[in-house]
């Protein structure tokens, strides 16, 4: 995924990589790579991995030094994940220690949102992250909706 603005001409911002994965899988489990262009080059701004869970929709994001951020977590046994019309579907951010920081939450589909099959996700930061920290929770978001809610259809 590459955020190119308005038109495909503006610049590149924000790069977000997810390489080939299986999803019911303990192993080859999905991750993103995050990165933004500096100068003449793109920066490492860190790794979001999604680890084999059972009960819960986790994530862990990593900086750019490979140092554990962020944890991402909610449940699987939410109202929206079964009826999204219904219920938000929320995801704490914890910090290192386990304290919970901040959220993530998918909204609730408007009747326009199921027609149009598109989605909204609020973040609501915690008070001391980065500007590199919020770049990984926007690609945790992405992920989340990756891995979790878009349908993968193969068309004959």
């Amino acid at each position: 995924f590459g955020h190119a603005g308005p038109s495909g001409e503006d610049p590149v911002t924000l790069r977000m990589f997810k390489p080939y994965h299986l999803q019911c899988c303990c192993f080859c489990r999905p991750e993103m790579h995050i990165d933004m262009p500096m100068g003449d080059g793109m920066v490492d701004v860190g790794t979001i991995e999604d680890p084999c869970s059972c009960c819960e929709m986790n994530q862990l994001l990593f900086g750019s030094n490979e140092e554990l951020r962020y944890e991402v977590t909610g449940p699987r046994c939410q109202c929206g994940a079964y009826c999204p019309c219904c219920s938000d579907i929320k995801f704490d951010i914890n910090d290192e220690s386990g304290d919970t920081v901040g959220a993530i939450t998918k909204k609730k589909l408007t009747f326009k949102e199921c027609c149009t099959k598109t989605n909204r996700f609020k973040i609501d930061f915690p008070e001391q992250c980065t500007m590199d920290d919020k770049r990984l929770l926007v690609g945790s978001a992405m992920l989340l909706d990756l891995q979790y809610f878009e349908k993968n259809l193969v068309q004959n």
